[in-house]
């Protein structure tokens, strides 16, 4: 059950707050000492939820893809391609 835990950690994205991060990677930890003294059905149902929760995670990422990485255009690049956007004059008169 640790092992699916740690699995499905990995694969969702990971928080902005690193202290938040640190905390979901020792959580599936703290569960499995949790689960020791538990009854052997709630453990095999915790751990078929991982699986299919992996399992949805790894199709979502597979529909969108990976992260597109952003890319910081230069100043006046950003400058022509934003010329002309604005509402003076007459054009700002029109409907």
């Amino acid at each position: 059950m640790m092992v699916s835990m740690i699995v499905q950690t990995k694969m969702n994205p990971t928080p902005p707050d690193p202290v938040q991060a640190k905390v979901m990677m020792i959580m599936p930890l703290m569960f499995s000492f949790m689960f020791l003294r538990a009854p052997s059905g709630l453990v095999i149902y915790w751990f078929v939820s991982n699986l299919w929760a992996i399992g949805q995670q790894y199709f979502t990422n597979w529909m969108i893809g990976p992260a597109a990485v952003p890319v910081v255009r230069p100043a006046a690049e950003r400058r022509l391609k934003n010329a002309g956007t604005g509402r003076t004059g007459d054009a700002a008169k029109k409907p």
